[in-house]
């Protein structure tokens, strides 16, 4: 009677070891979604089989989209981080969000300078992976403005600027942009700077500028 009792003990916890694994694999039949967020995509057909690994369903987390835009490298140095986006759509619906990324490298196709926006869309404003347009937010910048005659030649920008005791220095230019006959400079010289205008090859850096003459007057009596 012992040893039928120790087989039947036997049989019982095999039978609970069974229905582990039975409450195992229904356990894996179960497919929970790591996030909240609106299922876009499903399975069409009714008893397909699936592979380890390939995705079942596509969701997607609407209430704050990422937008992807590119910029030149010349507007790129310009926008910091957390700068302020606003996106508006085809429909002209707007929404607003924050620059997330400046990538550090640009595209090696396009030379543009890829960047990243995370855009609040809670009210769902905006329709995920359309089409948009992006203005960003970007602190003013102080430009001073010379002809471009003041130029000298040579491969950088440079200027004559008139120093202590009238002599001449030269001046690197640090150029934002060109313009029809002007230069706009973010720094190389200050807005009280006395530039020389069309140097030419008469003027070089440590000359002495000419002490000007007086005025000639007429005596006159009475």
């Amino acid at each position: 009677v012992q040893g039928q009792a120790s087989v039947s003990a036997a049989a019982i916890s095999q039978a609970l070891a069974a229905a582990g694994a039975v409450e195992a694999l229904k356990a894996e039949t179960t497919v929970v979604a790591p996030m909240t967020g609106v299922v876009i995509e499903a399975p069409t057909s009714i008893g397909f089989l699936i592979s380890p690994g390939a995705p079942l369903f596509k969701i997607e987390n609407l209430a704050t989209l990422r937008f992807v835009g590119h910029l030149t490298e010349r507007d790129a140095v310009k926008v910091m981080k957390g700068a302020v986006v606003t996106v508006t759509s085809e429909a002209g619906r707007t929404a607003t969000g924050a620059v997330s990324l400046v990538l550090g490298s640009a595209d090696p196709l396009t030379r543009r300078v890829p960047i990243e926006a995370l855009v609040d869309n809670k009210e769902s404003r905006l329709f995920a992976g359309s089409l948009v347009d992006a203005t960003i937010a970007i602190a003013p910048e102080s430009l001073l403005s010379l002809p471009l005659t003041a130029l000298l030649t040579g491969e950088e920008p440079a200027v004559l600027v008139v120093g202590s005791e009238k002599k001449l220095e030269r001046r690197v230019l640090k150029v934002a942009e060109t313009r029809t006959g002007v230069i706009l400079i973010r720094s190389g010289v200050s807005a009280t700077d006395r530039v020389v205008d069309s140097p030419g090859t008469a003027w070089r850096a440590g000359d002495t500028l000419p002490v000007p003459k007086p005025a000639a007057t007429t005596a006159s009596g009475g």
